[in-house]
């Protein structure tokens, strides 16, 4: 069966009967005008052609049958006259349609087999052919008449495969005839990307093709190829198909705002541009494609390197005809030993996935144009394929695990505190203890975890991965917060066998400790109180309390409302609320800076980092299935991932900075030296000293970091 090659995709023939009756060829010579553009002008018939109605493309027909007795001089008459009369009914008005006995390619034919014919681009120049051909055969064998077409595209050089069609009545050939214009006839849109919106493009057909017959002829759910036109350095132009790129007409849009209504199409691609464009691109163009409905393809992967059958465990394919962002595993074909997976029927494009390790490294689309289809497809074979797949699951097991222990931590302490303030010292001992021991375990697996984590990013060149690094951060965190229950522990040990006051002052100390970790910062303060209420005489708890105290201290309107921005709204911010209010919690980290609010920037490090964490699994989640959208949905929270990044990495600076930095914080109503802080002080209900000017009457400039804030606080 010989291979034919259509729209940049490479098919087989679908009639494997080759029959060794002398045939001879109809063809069908679709000869469409060389203005066959989108541009805004008329479109004139081909020279020499009998064009009553002014129609914009020309279609020749040119009939000749087999020598079978059956196909009698009468027959063959009745024959081209109604496959003439039918096509000038099918065409109406927007084709002339003429009817002839000759052609130049049939004497090419002879007796070649039409599945084995080729044509060139070269080769159809010479000839003269430039237009759209249909080679057609009719011949009568076993009782039936069989009507064999393939078609020659010569505007873009493209040779189809062979198509065969059977019917027992001889009254049914002239219909055939037509179906071969009606399923295979080329309309040309120029493709115009949507602003904004990747996934979608206008096509602009030309002007003189009403919407009423484009419609016709091009329903809803059509799928296009996409073709690159470019300059030649003779002159000419030459039209590339893109590479793994189709489009899928939408439904009729509404008028826009000129009265207008576009043609829009859907983008199918696995390229993250395929509108990039070069010196020589002019424009892009789309030709409707013929699919099959209910036909199958029979696809072979092979090593780009080797040419060798893509084989193994770690390698499979997914196949469906409802889009890649629908995929499932119910979708899973069986990869044979040759690298061949066969798919049952399709309708009318097929959506490919192929999966290395668990991980979809290809997706594209496939235009199935016959019943059976067979195609092959070179992939770069991953090595090391199978060790990633397994360190990311190792990773993700990981981040799962610390998650879980962390909350069930949170939730143990919280249990623990309530029992000591009932006084039931016995039972939050044994709770604490058993937690301990519990956490103990998990946080050992945790650690030799990490380890072989670091031991095989390094082997497989993953060790700048953001996640690793959050992992291991997590990992100390779990590590630090033991050891603080380890000394809550002895505290309730403490208590309970000595019955002393500073035992018990103990317990509350490190429950204190334990809930400010947690950033709760008035139970860690009620703890403290209640631990110098048991035992007065503890100078450093004394001290510590009252810095505490004073660190906690609302200072003013203006501040309150930044530490409630930052300990309400954005820590218990959901992911789809970021974006929206990460404007504001920006100036609330800057007044937090300016009123020197340590606790508070603290506590926004804790929450951007947490949000970080989301956001990693959700981008991994959504790269993972593949789609096109999904990618686009992916990018857009990696970016806020990134934003974050940056914005923690500022409020680490202002950390950094008040650490080093012995000034006190500007007292309630008190306005500081930057012209922000005189405006949230004038907000706080205070006015600024206008004394406090530089030398030559005007404010200082504000500080880098609090110049956006007196903008918005006025």
């Amino acid at each position: 069966m010989g291979a034919s090659k259509i729209g940049g995709w490479n098919r087989s023939a679908v009639d494997t009967v080759r029959t060794k009756r002398a045939t001879a060829w109809a063809l069908i010579g679709c000869a469409v005008a060389a203005a066959l553009s989108p541009a805004p002008c008329s479109l004139a018939a081909p020279p020499g052609s009998s064009d009553p109605a002014g129609a914009a493309y020309a279609v020749q027909v040119v009939l000749r049958f087999s020598d079978d007795p059956l196909f009698t001089r009468l027959y063959k008459e009745a024959v081209f006259s109604q496959a003439r009369d039918q096509l000038l009914v099918l065409l109406e008005d927007v084709f002339s349609v003429e009817v002839v006995t000759q052609h130049v390619l049939a004497d090419r034919l002879g007796e070649q087999p039409l599945e084995e014919f080729a044509l060139s681009p070269t080769e159809a120049a010479e000839l003269g052919i430039s237009g759209q051909v249909f080679l057609v055969s009719v011949e009568f064998e076993g009782g039936t008449y069989r009507i064999s077409s393939r078609r020659y595209d010569g505007p873009r050089g493209l040779l189809g495969p062979c198509r065969s069609m059977h019917t027992p009545d001889r009254q049914w050939v002239p219909k055939a005839v037509c179906d071969v214009v009606r399923r295979e006839l080329v309309l040309e849109a120029e493709v115009r990307p949507k602003r904004g919106k990747p996934g979608e493009v206008y096509l602009r057909f030309p002007a003189a093709l009403s919407r009423e017959t484009i419609e016709r002829w091009l329903p809803q759910g059509t799928v296009f190829q996409v073709l690159r036109v470019e300059n030649l350095p003779n002159g000419g132009r030459r039209q590339t198909p893109i590479a793994n790129t189709v489009l899928i007409l939408q439904p009729s849009t509404a008028a826009n705002h000129k009265g207008e209504r576009p043609f829009t199409a859907s983008v199918v691609s696995n390229l993250r541009d395929p509108w990039r464009t070069s010196s020589r691109s002019v424009r892009f163009v789309a030709v409707n494609l013929p699919v099959q409905q209910g036909g199958r393809l029979r696809l072979r992967l092979v090593d780009q390197a080797t040419g060798e059958p893509a084989y193994g465990a770690t390698i499979q394919v997914r196949v469906s005809d409802r889009g890649f962002d629908r995929m499932t595993d119910r979708d899973l074909l069986e990869l044979n030993r040759d690298g061949y997976v066969t798919t049952p029927s399709l309708s009318g494009l097929a959506y490919v996935q192929v999966l290395q390790a668990g991980q979809v490294a290809f997706q594209f689309p496939v235009p199935i144009l016959q019943e059976w289809m067979e195609m092959e497809r070179r992939i770069p074979i991953d090595e090391q394929g199978r060790e990633k797949a397994a360190f990311e699951r190792l990773l993700d097991s990981q981040a799962r695990d610390l998650r879980a222990l962390h909350e069930q931590l949170n939730a143990a302490v919280s249990r623990i505190n309530a029992l000591n303030e009932a006084k039931r010292y016995e039972e939050a001992r044994d709770g604490c203890a058993a937690l301990l021991s519990e956490v103990r375990r998990s946080a050992k697996v945790a650690t030799n975890r990490l380890k072989e984590l670091v031991a095989a990013a390094q082997s497989l060149g993953l060790q700048d991965r953001p996640r690793l690094r959050q992992a291991a951060d997590e990992t100390a965190k779990l590590e630090r917060r033991l050891e603080d229950l380890a000394g809550l522990q002895e505290s309730l040990e403490r208590t309970i066998n000595n019955a002393e006051a500073q035992a018990r002052a103990d317990v509350l100390i490190e429950l204190g400790r334990q809930a400010q970790d947690a950033f709760e910062i008035d139970d860690a303060i009620d703890k403290y109180k209640l631990a110098l209420a048991e035992q007065p005489d503890q100078p450093e708890l004394e001290k510590m309390l009252k810095d505490l105290q004073e660190a906690w201290r609302v200072k003013g309107s203006v501040h309150r409302q930044a530490r409630e921005v930052v300990f309400g709204g954005w820590a218990k911010a959901e992911i789809t609320e970021l974006e929206e209010k990460l404007p504001e919690v920006r100036r609330a980290a800057q007044t937090l800076h300016r009123f020197k609010d340590n606790l508070g920037l603290e506590r926004l490090v804790a929450a951007n980092s947490d949000h970080m964490l989301a956001l990693s699994d959700l981008v991994d989640e959504l790269a993972s299935r593949g789609a096109t959208e999904d990618q686009q949905e992916a990018d857009k929270w990696l970016k806020l991932v990134d934003t974050l990044e940056k914005f923690n990495e500022e409020v680490t600076g202002y950390l950094d900075g008040l650490e080093g930095s012995n000034s006190p914080a500007p007292a309630d109503g008190v306005p500081d030296t930057n012209g922000t802080e005189a405006q949230a002080a004038a907000q706080d209900g205070s006015t600024a000293d206008p004394a406090r000017k530089s030398a030559n009457g005007s404010r200082p400039s504000p500080s880098p970091l609090d110049s956006n804030e007196g903008e918005e606080e006025e």
